[in-house]
């Protein structure tokens, strides 16, 4: 137990793995597999909470980590990866877990810090940057974007508390875990629009949590949201219908498909100041068009299409997707329909390289005799 708490101090992740494989079942169900545990939470390493948690270390007996419920504590501070770590095991666990991080979903997390920390006017707010951590089995995968935002509140008097902005994520995620419904489709859009970042782990949590529903609430909640003027309203929507159109584990073809390439050509007819916008529902389009079986051009229906020449000084509304291509298959750029660019070349007459070998002794055009 020296070497594998030397290890756990140290966060060498192989050496834990390497120790624990040779370790007995259930070594670590008693209170020092408790304190390894709490270790491991305290210095925020959720891989190798993971790795002690699958070997018998259980989070679930206060009495051997000094009083302190770790995951109760873990969801109270949006620290998501942890709280996924700890999460296996008893319902009872997962519904600690579920009310510590519901508490959290009233308001801002600016506000229950303030009130944590009994108000006044001298809290300061410090915001930070979250990340996932790199897999070392996997560095391929990693995406350097923040999924969420670490708030630190900091009292006049000195007293600080830090919080993830992962609370809804986390909601989202243990009621998928538990198996419940009863969420409706307006309120997983309200998570992720809380903080309107695509890339945090709200967003996507609520994004593949109603393609995993797709029933007919969840599209027209998508096609509401499609035609919101808020920017984010209709990021979201596209972003949900992508996902429902692409959704793995869906047997196709998905009964709401053609009413959702329907609304998709009607925003393609809408006018569009936004190219990444623009780009996310011209290849949204082209995945319900291949599944769906249409031809038609998506650039067809984009407003403004150009019918004759094109002044230099005028830009159209999808010409900065010509500098990033469009996953879309359909994607090519306006002008090359113009009738003066499809003139056909002059044809170019080859003569064709004649493969004889060269005759000598002609002469007079007539072939010399073979000899017998």
């Amino acid at each position: 137990m020296g070497a594998l708490s030397d290890a756990v101090v140290a966060g060498d992740q192989d050496a834990v793995a390497r120790l624990l494989d040779g370790a007995p079942n259930r070594a670590l169900a008693g209170r020092a597999g408790a304190g390894l545990l709490t270790r491991a939470v305290r210095d925020q390493r959720p891989a190798l909470v993971e790795l002690l948690v699958a070997a018998g270390a259980d989070p679930d007996r206060p009495e051997d980590t000094d009083g302190v419920d770790l995951v109760a504590e873990a969801a109270d501070r949006g620290a998501y990866a942890l709280v996924r770590a700890l999460l296996p095991g008893p319902v009872a666990r997962q519904r600690r877990a579920l009310d510590a991080a519901y508490a959290w979903l009233g308001g801002s997390e600016e506000d229950e810090l303030r009130r944590r920390l009994g108000g006044g006017p001298g809290i300061t707010f410090t915001y930070e940057d979250v990340h996932e951590e790199v897999d070392p089995y996997n560095p391929h995968l990693y995406d350097p974007a923040p999924v969420a935002r670490r708030i630190r509140a900091t009292a006049a008097d000195g007293r600080t508390l830090t919080v993830e902005t992962a609370h809804r994520a986390l909601v989202t995620c243990i009621e998928e875990m538990i198996g419940t419904f009863a969420t409706t489709p307006e309120e997983l859009a309200d998570r992720a629009l809380h903080h309107a970042r695509p890339d945090f782990r709200d967003w996507t949590a609520s994004v593949w949590r109603l393609a995993d529903r797709a029933d007919e609430q969840t599209f027209a909640c998508a096609a509401r949201l499609a035609r919101s003027p808020a920017r984010p309203h209709r990021h979201f929507a596209l972003d949900l219908l992508s996902a429902l159109g692409t959704h793995p584990f869906r047997r196709r073809p998905w009964r709401h498909g053609q009413p959702a390439l329907d609304l998709l050509r009607e925003l393609l007819t809408t006018e569009h100041d936004d190219p990444e916008l623009l780009d996310l529902l011209l290849s949204t389009y082209a995945w319900y068009a291949l599944e769906y079986g249409t031809d038609e051009d998506p650039f067809a229906l984009l407003p403004g299409r150009v019918h004759g020449p094109v002044p230099r000084r005028r830009q159209p509304v999808h010409r900065p997707l010509r500098r990033s291509p469009s996953r879309c298959p359909h994607h090519r750029p306006v002008l090359s329909r113009h009738p003066r660019r499809r003139q056909p070349c002059p044809p170019v007459r080859v003569r064709r390289p004649s493969h004889r070998p060269a005759r000598s002794g002609r002469s007079g055009g007539r072939r010399r005799a073979r000899p017998a």
